[in-house]
């Protein structure tokens, strides 16, 4: 594993916890996944304790409904955003070998792998929260956690934003009995953010919680976006002071030895329900006797009664079997030898020392390509002779950049100049290679309570087999000639939301208006110019405007059959701007 250096390196270092297929070893799973179901947030916001939630006003209750079995939140669908999988990164280091990572969600063979067994163990770990591709086909269906989820760094971008909009950590659970962190105050998740936790006893560890996306601009508006609710289960090995290794020894010497009559003995006998006094009357042998123990705590005691005499365990063959390769005369049962070399990935099904995890061939074997990003601003200099900078423009996930990934770009509009962001617009990319197909994803803008005005674009590619290098060119709509008559033209620039289409003659596509100045202008025969997902803009012919349920202004434009239209994505935000010189 590599060596830790700094917070903000753990994402790249990070490795898929769980990937490929379900395994079939009958062993806990270590590893984080997504919960399949979100659940309905009044479930997850209620303290059990005082019947209260513990998020009240806006975030209360939220609007959510069924689907296939899946509670859902529309906006999960309207905003990419919103769509995405936790992932975890569980370790300790090794101060003797400049803190190299060890991962606690792997299982580490005793023997072969003393440095990683007596390393993770009971004590301060370390957890590192971060955001995947979501592994859902559709964003209300089913997630594949086993499917290849490429890292994506939602939680800076997010949190960049004005206000206290970002994604937060909500009811952390560690597992071991502790109180439960951030329930009145959730925390802001971002990529400089390690947890930490002290375990005071060894154990197999489940951490749960739930990260949910807040818009909260500071213009009064407060919504939840997006939630998901995430599982990681770990180990924690015994240490060699740790006080169970009285079970644990190999030569017998100790009070009783393995005399029947030792007090250490029948108490053992006692705790899974078998007759201290008549060792054959078994007849209260059961797993619930010992159910409130740590399943780590079970094996051992099994481990030290195996080795008295292996007739006691008949009644328990369902749990051990899992952890028993050779279980007889076993220094611990809790120390699969198939497990390979105990470094990779998986969880000892015994192949994993063999050939590399298919989270290992996409991170590290397969070739990865270099993303080369430029950005020029049409729009002269200020004041001070220094040269206006538009945008700012950058990748927004982590390295390495392989072959058929998904690759998000953003474009964040710089403010503080005089113009407002919404009078920016972007000329088609420049693209190497020239045929790579750039798809908006969503357009967004929002409000600070200073009245700040903010935006920014966000775009997606698949990478393609070469290295890539893209020039976005940015310039300000209100000074540009778009008819080419060599005249200025005034613009006014906004956002407008794609809203379907009829397909009868004459064509007409319906767009929601969702920010602009002057509405009053937006009338049957004006020309709106649109920038669809291709980065192209072409104009188009508002036939004649309604008001939506909810009171916005709906162009509805005529396009006819066989003319240029879209791409569009349903439900999606582009910028628009009309030409006051047309």
């Amino acid at each position: 594993m590599a060596k830790f250096t700094t917070i903000e390196d753990l994402i790249d270092e990070a490795q898929q916890s769980i990937v490929g297929s379900p395994p079939e070893h009958g062993r806990v799973e270590l590893g984080t996944k997504t919960l399949d179901d979100r659940d309905y947030w009044e479930n997850i916001n209620l303290n059990e304790d005082t019947f209260q939630p513990y998020l009240t006003g806006k975030l209360e209750t939220l609007e959510t409904e069924v689907v296939d079995g899946i509670v859902y939140l529309t906006s999960i669908g309207n905003f990419e955003t919103y769509q995405y999988s936790i992932d975890a990164l569980p370790f300790v280091t090794d101060p003797n070998n400049d803190d190299e990572i060890i991962r606690l969600d792997l299982y580490y063979d005793k023997n072969n792998n003393s440095t990683e067994y007596y390393s993770a163990t009971e004590g301060k770990i370390n957890y590192y929260l971060y955001t995947r591709e979501s592994g859902r086909l559709t964003p209300d269906g089913h997630i594949d956690n086993y499917a290849i989820r490429n890292k994506e760094n939602k939680f800076d971008s997010y949190a960049n934003r004005p206000g206290e909009t970002g994604f937060y950590l909500f009811k952390l659970n560690w597992g071991d009995g502790t109180t439960i962190e951030y329930t009145d105050k959730p925390k802001l998740l971002e990529e400089s953010v390690l947890l930490e936790h002290f375990y005071e006893k060894p154990g197999f560890y489940t951490i749960s919680g739930v990260v949910y996306a807040l818009f909260k601009p500071g213009d009064g508006r407060e919504d939840i976006g997006g939630y998901e609710r995430f599982e990681t289960n770990i180990l924690l090995n015994p240490s060699k002071n740790y006080e169970f290794n009285l079970y644990d020894y190999d030569n017998f010497a100790t009070i009783g030895g393995v005399d029947l009559n030792s007090s250490l003995i029948k108490s053992s006998l006692n705790n899974i329900g078998i007759n201290p006094i008549n060792p054959l009357d078994d007849d209260r042998a059961s797993s619930e006797n010992i159910e409130k123990l740590n399943l780590l705590d079970k094996l051992q005691l099994f481990n030290f009664l195996n080795k008295v005499s292996d007739s006691f365990l008949d009644k328990f063959s369902d749990l051990l079997d899992p952890y028993s390769v050779i279980f007889n005369n076993t220094p611990n049962i809790v120390d699969p030898s198939d497990s390979g070399d105990g470094d990779g990935g998986g969880d000892g099904d015994g192949d994993e020392g063999q050939e590399p995890t298919e989270e290992q061939t996409v991170d590290e074997e397969l070739s990865s390509y270099e993303i080369t990003l430029n950005e020029i601003s049409e729009a002269g200099v200020d004041n001070n002779g220094i040269d206006i900078d538009l945008i700012n423009f950058n990748v927004n996930q982590s390295e390495p950049y392989i072959e058929n990934s998904q690759i998000d770009l953003v474009v964040f509009f710089v403010t503080g100049y005089d113009h407002s962001p919404f009078d920016v617009q972007l000329r088609p990319f420049i693209t190497t290679p020239e045929n790579l197909n750039i798809e908006l994803i969503e357009d967004n803008s929002y409000t600070a309570d200073n009245g700040t005005e903010y935006r920014d674009a966000r775009y997606r590619f698949t990478m393609p087999s070469q290295d890539v290098e893209i020039t976005a060119t940015a310039f300000l709509a209100e000074t540009s000639d778009s008819d080419g008559d060599g005249n200025e033209s005034t613009q006014i620039s906004g956002i407008v939301q794609y809203d379907g289409e009829t397909f009868t003659f004459p064509q007409t596509s319906f767009f929601v208006v969702e920010n602009f100045s002057d509405e009053s202008i937006l009338t049957s025969g004006t020309t709106v110019y649109i920038t669809d997902n291709d980065g192209v803009v072409n104009n188009y012919t508002i036939g004649e405007t309604a008001e939506s349920i909810s009171g916005a202004l709906v162009l509805n434009l005529t396009t006819n059959v066989g003319g240029v239209f879209g791409p569009f994505t349903l439900y999606q935000n582009y910028p628009f701007y009309i030409d006051t010189n047309d």
